[in-house]
């Protein structure tokens, strides 16, 4: 399908030091400075950025209810219930998987 020229690619490099397997650069984005910050209380009214900082295995839970988060420039800024109501989801449901108060 692609030709020749790209079966001849050179291998792909080594993954760098430090860097786990399964981690992924939109996630390594977001946890950029955490150590800076202090731990939060996560509530519905959190960003999805933050709840990815404090939680980021709760990445695994956004992909289950469909939303894409880590790569989303919307991350930043909404919030954990604003996005579970853009997506249809509700938002007890959600809060109960995430392991997230709703005050």
């Amino acid at each position: 399908m692609y030709g020749a020229r790209h079966s001849l690619r050179a291998p792909l490099a080594p993954r760098p030091a430090g860097r786990s397997q399964g981690t992924w650069p939109a996630l390594e984005r977001i946890n950029r400075g955490k150590d800076n910050i202090s731990c939060m209380a996560l509530t519905a009214d959190s960003t999805i950025a933050e709840l990815l900082r404090e939680k980021p295995e709760s990445a695994q839970v956004l992909f289950r209810f469909g939303m894409g988060c880590l790569g989303c420039a919307i991350a930043n800024n909404e919030t954990i219930r604003e996005a579970a109501q853009a997506h249809g989801i509700p938002l007890e449901e959600m809060l109960a998987a995430l392991g997230v108060p709703e005050a």
